[in-house]
């Protein structure tokens, strides 16, 4: 009886609009989504008291790979909590009165973004056992099919190696792997491995990162079928108003639209090598010009240097030509035949859509897009891109001028590629990349798709453990 007399005190209190302080308060655990400008995020909170009774919160931007980041000047007036993330801006969240939600803002200089968290420890480790410690024992279990048009399948029954992979899952739960979000293997076009961790869910949607050039290339390669542009095409031919300025160079006129692709335009701008500062382009009011206005200074078609930012004026001009914003084109011609719906792009000034960045998948999204390559443009029977662009686009243009597994990778037009060990000799693998852990796999060899989501930037040991233990368990 006392239960539910409080649960209507409680409810009288909210329909009354009484701030109401839930006894448990606002400490603990909580785990939600920022929906901002560039993109959602997964954001954990922890809320505690200090010996001197102040709060303090600490957060995490799992997507991001930020972790134990501090809050400044938290505090908890009723069900009100007010705080500043240590990098600027400012957070404001009001606790329901049932006390299991907060929901709220986030502000910064440049915007106001919705946040939306509950409480749960489930990110805390890989997975919890059911007396809320780390579960390290993993049994397989066959994936369970949903309504995403995936089919599902028993491992066992496409001869895998099931102890293998249950050793490798394994490793992750015992943290032999850090941050593994999701970790998913199609053999044969079935799902026959579709494991979560750190809280995330099969629906979940998360940054992608430069696995988003890879999801731009598909997207030129669909322009290019449909004969909007084509690789071969002189980028300034494009763009010829471009040639009237003074700080002209004849040089510019070698280049390709093709080199952009293959990242060999010999244009002044790396960005794996100013990872640590803001894009300047993002910072100017004209995307395409920052990037047409760039000095060379390399021989087009010469040098490889990691850059995204001149795919710009190739996302514009998709737009112009195909009377779709990036999103549109990708969403008409890509998303639906393919069963996605995802519409979190990364967006700059003039309506251009960012395409080197911050698009949002799941991981099963993600494997569809590995199982169109490996498919040569094939979906259910249909061709929606053409065998032509799967070959141009994964064929070698280019070798990769970093080395951060056992050697430098082969580059197409935004895939790469690279042998690995299969049983004593070598297979090739295709694969598209992004920060913090985002892959797709494709080894047409053994009709095998793998993804994985992280948030922990540690490129090397994940390529091992796609080697160890996804490769070598068939």
């Amino acid at each position: 009886m006392l239960k539910r007399t409080g649960f209507v005190f409680a409810a009288f209190l909210a329909l009354a609009n009484v701030s109401y302080a839930w006894p448990l308060g606002m400490e603990g655990y909580w785990h939600g989504v920022v929906k901002m400008n560039r993109g959602v995020f997964h954001i954990n909170m922890t809320i505690s008291k200090t010996p001197d009774g102040a709060f303090q919160a600490q957060y995490d931007n799992t997507d991001l790979g930020l972790y134990n980041a501090n809050f400044k000047n938290v505090s908890i007036k009723g069900s009100d909590l007010h705080a500043e993330p240590e990098f600027g801006g400012e957070v404001n969240l009001h606790l329901d009165w049932l006390g299991q939600t907060l929901v709220g803002t986030g502000k910064t200089p440049i915007e106001t973004y919705p946040i939306e968290m509950k409480r749960g420890k489930d990110f805390i480790l890989p997975r919890l056992n059911i007396f809320g410690g780390i579960q390290t024992n993993y049994r397989y279990r066959v994936p369970e099919k949903t309504n995403d048009g995936l089919e599902t399948a028993d491992l066992r029954n496409e001869k895998g190696d099931v102890k293998l992979v249950e050793e490798g899952v394994g490793t992750i739960l015992s943290l032999g792997l850090d941050r593994v979000h999701s970790l998913l293997v199609l053999r044969h076009g079935k799902v026959v491995l579709d494991e979560y961790f750190y809280g995330y869910q099969p629906e979940d949607k998360q940054q992608i990162y430069s696995v988003t050039k890879s999801v731009f290339a598909t997207l030129f390669g669909m322009a290019q079928d449909q004969g909007l542009l084509n690789v071969s095409q002189k980028l300034y031919d494009l763009f010829p108003e471009y040639r009237k300025e003074k700080s002209w160079q004849k040089k510019k006129n070698k280049i390709t639209v093709g080199m952009l692709l293959s990242m060999v335009s010999g244009f002044d701008r790396d960005d794996l090598a100013n990872m640590a500062v803001v894009n300047p382009m993002t910072l100017t009011p004209d995307w395409v010009s920052y990037c047409l206005e760039l000095p060379v200074v390399h021989e087009p078609g010469t040098f490889w240097a990691y850059n995204g930012t001149s795919l710009h004026p190739l996302s514009f001009l998709i737009a112009e030509k195909s009377g779709k914003s990036i999103p549109e084109f990708a969403q008409t011609y890509l998303y639906n035949p393919l069963g996605i719906y995802s519409p979190d792009w990364g967006r700059g000034p003039h309506s251009i859509t960012r395409v080197d960045t911050f698009h949002s998948l799941s991981a099963r999204d993600m494997a569809k897009l590995g199982q169109l390559y490996l498919n040569k443009g094939q979906w259910n029977g249909k061709q929606v891109l053409s065998a032509q662009w799967v070959e141009q686009a994964t064929a070698f243009h280019a070798k990769t001028t970093f080395n951060f597994w056992h050697q430098a990778f082969d580059y197409g037009y935004l895939w790469y590629s690279t042998p690995v060990s299969y049983h004593g000799k070598n297979i090739t693998a295709y694969f598209a990349d992004g920060w913090g852990g985002q892959y797709i796999w494709y080894v047409p060899d053994l009709d095998l798709v793998t993804v994985m989501t992280a948030g922990n930037g540690d490129s090397v040991k994940e390529f091992d453990f796609f080697e160890k233990y996804i490769v070598n368990a068939f």
